[in-house]
């Protein structure tokens, strides 16, 4: 097996902001739109590695927070209830979100953001999130901050369960996964959770019970893209990508990753100088 694309991680990193109709399938629940400012403390340019992801994950937050803040009775005092929301929320915004985009990245400035005095500078980003206002305002019910919904009467999705998948040759294919999850096996999200060079872990929430997820989604996966079952370590489920000739006879698909030429490697790092 060859080793790990370079810039695997920032390229699946740019496709999980821009593919942003890959979130959600059409009858998600109730879905609302928020914006939200983070940063990271930053200590010169270029930031370190990981400041930025720090900067996207507190924007993403602030955006899931500024929904439920919306949810909150008429008469609530955001400010006060603030610390309660974000206890609340805990420590993932991506439970709550569907899909999201990085609208500014702002890079490193001077501090403006962040209030800890000790910090000089900071790296920014602003996000655009759809954020499920369903799942939100049931979570805001159990801290007693909202009244808790009546139980939906529609049958309950399957999930949240992680899928790591090992061996990603491209992000392109990454793409493909995603888009089968969703699209295929009617999956409500397929967001990511952790990025790696030919490695990711996908958070599946809805869709085909844990138990027959691999099997499933190795049916839908386009032609040239097969899955391989790997044992799993801990909870979840994991699985290796390979890349397979099609049938004889039949060509492989023309937007896999088994179609591009042996020769030519994938354009990975194409979207700014910085590569994200």
């Amino acid at each position: 097996m060859s080793p790990p694309l370079p810039h695997l991680r920032r390229a699946l990193l740019a496709g999980a902001l821009l593919a942003a109709g890959l979130g959600a399938s059409p009858t998600a629940a109730e879905t609302r739109s928020a914006r939200g400012v983070g940063a990271a403390p930053a200590s010169g340019a270029p930031a370190a590695p990981g400041v930025r992801d720090a900067a996207q994950r507190a924007a993403l937050r602030e955006a899931v927070v500024q929904v439920a803040l919306g949810l909150l009775p008429p008469d609530a005092d955001p400010a006060a209830a603030r610390p309660a929301v974000e206890a609340a929320i805990g420590g993932d915004a991506l439970d709550f979100t569907n899909r999201f985009r990085v609208v500014v990245d702002r890079g490193v400035q001077p501090r403006s953001v962040l209030t800890d005095p000790a910090v000089s500078r900071e790296y920014v980003v602003e996000v655009e999130a759809a954020v499920d206002a369903e799942k939100l305002r049931a979570r805001l019910g159990k801290a007693g901050l909202v009244r808790a919904p009546p139980p939906a009467e529609a049958a309950p999705r399957s999930g949240p369960i992680d899928l790591a998948l090992e061996g990603i040759p491209s992000a392109r294919t990454y793409a493909e996964v995603r888009r089968a999850l969703v699209e295929r096996l009617g999956a409500r999200s397929a967001i990511p959770r952790e990025l790696a060079p030919g490695r990711a872990v996908l958070r599946v929430e809805g869709g085909p019970a844990p138990e027959a997820l691999l099997a499933e989604l190795a049916q839908v996966l386009p032609a040239g893209v097969g899955l391989e079952p790997l044992p799993a370590e801990g909870e979840g489920l994991r699985a290796r990508l390979l890349l397979v000739a099609p049938p004889p006879g039949e060509p492989a698909d023309p937007g896999s990753a088994a179609a591009a030429p042996a020769t030519a490697p994938p354009a990975i790092d194409t979207v700014e100088p910085k590569g994200y």
